[in-house]
C-alpha cells in the first residue's frame, strides 16, 4: 500500500533524533497549541473537534504506555486530519505544522518502544481488515469541524498577513476534500 510507505517514512523520520539548530524561532499565539488534553484513547471516544495538535501528544502517551494499536489508530487520525488541513489552509508555509507536530510526538522515544510501534504500524498498514476498521472509525468522526488555528498560526502569514481573511482557501469544498483525503491519502474505500 502506498499510504503505508508514506506514513512509515514519516514515522521513521520523526523518530530519529533531531539536533537543535541555532535558528531563532518565532511563534505566534496558537502555533501548534493543543485545545484538548487527550489521553491514550480509542478513536471512537473523540470527535471532529480534536485537532492534530491535540492527537499527536496522545499518540506519544499510547507509545509510552505500550498501547501500540491505539497509537497507530490515533496516528492515522492525526495524519488524516493534518492532510485535510493542508488542503484547506491557504498559507503553504503553515503546512509544515503537521510535520513539526509529528516530529515533536516521536522525538526521543525509547528505542524498544519505537521499534515495537513501527512493527505494529507495519502490520496494521498491511492488514486490510485493520485498515478498514481504522477507516470506518475516522469516517465516522467526519471531517474536522475545528478552525485549523494551530496550522494557520504556524505559517508566515500569521506574521506578515494572511492572503485570505480567515487563512483558509477561498471556495474550499469540505466534502470533496474529505473524501479525497480518505481515498487518496489513507486509501479508505468509498462511503
Amino acid at each position: 500500500m502506498r499510504i503505508s510507505r508514506i506514513l512509515l517514512c514519516l514515522v521513521l523520520v520523526a523518530s530519529a533524533s533531531h539536533a537543535q539548530d541555532p535558528v531563532e524561532r518565532h511563534e505566534s499565539e496558537g502555533n501548534l497549541a493543543p485545545t484538548h488534553d487527550v489521553g491514550c484513547v480509542e478513536i471512537s471516544t473523540l470527535s471532529s473537534e480534536y485537532t492534530p495538535a491535540d492527537v499527536y501528544p496522545a499518540i506519544r502517551k499510547c507509545i509510552d504506555a505500550e498501547q501500540y494499536q491505539k497509537a497507530v489508530a490515533l496516528y492515522a487520525l492525526a495524519a488524516t486530519y493534518a492532510r485535510y488541513d493542508i488542503a484547506r489552509v491557504a498559507d503553504s508555509t503553515a503546512h509544515l505544522a503537521a510535520q513539526v507536530l509529528m516530529m515533536n510526538a516521536f522525538q526521543a522515544i525509547d528505542e524498544a518502544k519505537s521499534t515495537a510501534f513501527q512493527g505494529v504500524f507495519k502490520a496494521t498498514a498491511s492488514d486490510p481488515t485493520r485498515m478498514a476498521t481504522i477507516c470506518k472509525a475516522i469516517r465516522g468522526l467526519g471531517h474536522p469541524t475545528y478552525a485549523p488555528q494551530y496550522m494557520i498560526a504556524h505559517g508566515m502569514g500569521s506574521f506578515v498577513g494572511q492572503d485570505t481573511p480567515d487563512g483558509l482557501v477561498v471556495d474550499f469544498d469540505a466534502d470533496a476534500a474529505w473524501e479525497g483525503t480518505l481515498s487518496a491519502f489513507l486509501h479508505c474505500p468509498g462511503a
